[in-house]
């Protein structure tokens, strides 16, 4: 954890140097083929029951907060337990737009890369306000208004990449479940109507790649996404369906972590199949895709690039989202224990007074990144007051990462059985040699 926010910093003052821009990649774009809508096709009795499971699977698993081992109550389901779109704040990314004042056209298009010091970025919201011809893209309008209807979600670890694309899973799948719901109250912000959400583990599917393989494509994660889905019995009757789906009404694609590809001769492989997958599907017009990589990953080597695809940067939270949050999960843990409303309101007060520019800890400066904001709510919440020493929050923070964090993966290559492990358990190390390692590494970066 340490070497996380040593390295960000360093990476940043780099960044400042290099002075690159990242709204466009160098290539020249390809865009996706724009033909005559076809008529919405109305699909037998069956498979509407087959597509409204599978919709019920993708809120069940989107919804539900992966705090199972930092949370105790997430495990609890008679509590009803912390839900994503009660806690979700909105993303901006690091990218500015200037509009003409008078027309409202688009005239310049920045990308602030010093912006990852967070405390820099809130300087170039606060004049937001005072230039009503700027204005700070979001993520999700980012997505919503490209025309090229992809686009690569860049951010540091712990930013909340993984979150929004499983956020914009929930919210489509709700909309699709729930016709009577309106997308834009689901969405506020989204311009186009409501799709067909399909989340892609590119960690997974990479994983599933023949040895032999020599070039990505789109059959690759045709046959990854069907066996998947026949391997879970809420998705098993849709797996036949879903592919026909996407190409006859349009879908919502999002692939999720490039940079979780271990195998680095994968990587190119995992593009080609990306891009020649977008290319096949995105010949519906309402089709939209969205893939999620760190940041380092993504540009330090061109063969990873994917070629034309506009490419954002999540900013880390400013001060008004952090207090959003901390607002959301106290009020969520007083509507799930009504009797302790007072309590979780004087801790409400006792963590926002902690990320004070005041306090000796200096908490205010990890507190930006929506992972560890989350984990110090956890330990604030649960674990008694935040330890009075900066280093000791790192190290109950950490603590609640190596030993309390259960990570859930398939067992033996079938998705439909699971198993859950520590990361300390998953490494198959003592403790104390994994804590050495972490000190050497800190010290060095420090």
């Amino acid at each position: 954890l340490s070497m996380l926010i040593f390295a960000y910093q360093a990476i940043s003052k780099d960044r400042k140097n290099q002075n690159q821009a990242v709204t466009k990649p160098d290539a020249v774009p390809t865009p996706l083929p724009e033909p005559v809508k076809p008529e919405p096709v109305t699909p037998p009795v069956d498979t509407l029951s087959a597509r409204e499971r599978y919709l019920r699977a993708v809120m069940d698993d989107s919804r539900a907060l992966r705090l199972v081992g930092l949370d105790p109550q997430a495990a609890d389901p008679s509590r009803g337990g912390l839900t994503l779109e009660a806690l979700y704040v909105s993303l901006d990314t690091t990218t500015s737009i200037t509009l003409d004042k008078k027309t409202g056209k688009l005239l310049a298009t920045a990308a602030h890369e010093d912006a990852l010091q967070a405390d820099e970025f809130n300087e170039v919201i606060a004049r937001v306000g005072r230039e009503d011809t700027v204005k700070i893209l979001s993520a999700l309008e980012a997505l919503s208004d490209n025309p090229d209807r992809r686009m690569v979600l860049l951010g540091l670890p712990g930013t909340g990449k993984s979150t929004f694309a499983r956020y914009l899973a929930l919210r489509m799948a709700q909309a699709e479940f729930d016709r009577s719901k309106n997308i834009t109250d689901l969405l506020p912000g989204w311009q186009s109507g409501a799709l067909l959400p399909l989340v892609i583990s590119l960690g997974r599917m990479a994983e599933t790649i023949p040895t032999d393989c020599k070039k990505g494509r789109a059959e690759l994660i045709e046959t990854y996404v069907t066996d998947l889905l026949k391997t879970d019995e809420r998705t098993q009757d849709f797996a036949s369906h879903l592919l026909t789906a996407l190409q006859q009404s349009g879908g919502l694609v999002l692939f999720d972590g490039l940079d979780e590809v271990a195998d680095l001769s994968l990587r190119p492989l995992v593009v080609q199949s990306v891009e020649d997958f977008a290319q096949k599907y995105g010949k519906n017009p309402a089709s939209r895709f969205l893939l999620t990589c760190r940041t380092y990953s993504y540009r330090h080597d061109s063969r990873w690039q994917l070629t034309g695809w506009p490419t954002h940067e999540l900013a880390l939270l400013d001060e008004e989202k952090i207090k959003r949050f901390v607002q959301a999960w106290h009020e969520e843990h007083a509507r799930i224990e009504p009797a302790r409303r007072a309590d979780f309101e004087r801790k409400r007060e006792a963590l926002l007074l902690s990320l004070q520019p005041d306090d000796r800890r200096r908490l205010h400066e990890i507190a930006p990144f929506p992972i560890i904001l989350t984990m110090m709510a956890v330990v604030h919440t649960h674990y008694g007051e935040l330890p009075d020493t900066r280093a000791q929050v790192y190290e109950k923070c950490v603590d609640l990462l190596l030993v309390r964090w259960e990570v859930e993966r398939p067992v033996s290559g079938r998705s439909s059985e699971t198993q859950k492990r520590t990361i300390v358990d998953a490494l198959g190390i003592p403790r104390v040699m994994l804590d050495r390692a972490l000190w050497e590494i800190a010290f060095k970066a420090h």
